[in-house]
């Protein structure tokens, strides 16, 4: 515990140069209505993406145990903008193909090869 009365846990960042709150995230309950705030807020910050860019979010400066389990996607579930974005394109229905797309046509210089000779003859 800090002065601020947080627990921080260790990681084996601490020689780096990441700010303080990489280094030595914060660990909050995962059961917790703050908690749950908080991945709402994050989730909101990267405009309501998947859970592992809300995850990711999370971890630059909390850490949560469990959090993708019980926090994100108990939460990213209930989020009505998540399911509006992220919902599959509807199919195309395609019209048929004209007949004449369809139908075999005749050889291609059937017609060309006897007016040329035509020409000679």
């Amino acid at each position: 515990m800090d002065l601020d009365r947080q627990t921080k846990t260790s990681t084996i960042l601490e020689e780096t140069d990441l700010a303080i709150g990489e280094k030595q995230p914060i660990l909050l309950p995962e059961k917790s209505q703050f908690t749950e705030l908080l991945v709402l807020r994050e989730h909101i910050a990267v405009f309501h993406s998947v859970v592992s860019a809300t995850l990711t979010q999370i971890k630059r400066t909390f850490w949560v145990p469990k959090a993708r389990q019980l926090v994100v996607k108990r939460l990213i579930k209930r989020c009505a903008v998540f399911h509006e974005y992220a919902a599959k394109p509807a199919d195309q229905v395609t019209a048929q193909l004209p007949r004449e797309r369809i139908t075999k046509s005749p050889p291609p210089l059937k017609s060309q090869a006897s007016t040329f000779q035509d020409r000679f003859l």
